[in-house]
């Protein structure tokens, strides 16, 4: 079932909606949408919550519009000297089995009042993973 670690009370409706495979079967790159943001799409197609924009790895540097999410952070720090460890991270942005998803920045909790997993006052959230 879901891989989220604290299941919010405020959309169990797109939670019911979606069943995901265990960690174990998140593979280091994905050619689809990870299971873990799969949950958040459901919503946020347009059809109950507001729509969002983000890029596959396969469609990063295409224009796609968005934020790249089901990708594996290592190998994205490595191929990209911009971005910092992993290891540098803050805990609250979680990496699901080295998987980058919607909820590494927008936390799992994201309907409580709280939309992301740090404050970004002076651009901290984007400054974890980006040095500048």
């Amino acid at each position: 079932m879901s891989l989220l670690r604290h299941i919010s009370p405020a959309f169990p409706l797109c939670l019911s909606l979606v069943t995901v495979p265990a960690a174990a079967s998140l593979p280091g790159e994905f050619s689809e949408m990870d299971p873990i943001s799969s949950e958040c799409m459901v919503c946020h197609d347009g059809s109950v919550g507001i729509p969002v924009r983000y890029c596959l790895p396969s469609e990063k540097g295409t224009g796609c519009g968005g934020h790249v999410i089901s990708a594996d952070y290592a190998l994205l720090a490595a191929r990209d000297k911009g971005l910092n460890p992993a290891s540098t991270l803050p805990p609250e942005m979680a990496l699901f089995d080295g998987v980058l998803t919607c909820v590494t920045c927008h936390g799992d909790d994201p309907h409580l009042g709280k939309a992301l997993a740090l404050d970004n006052f002076g651009s901290a959230l984007c400054r974890s993973c980006h040095k500048k």
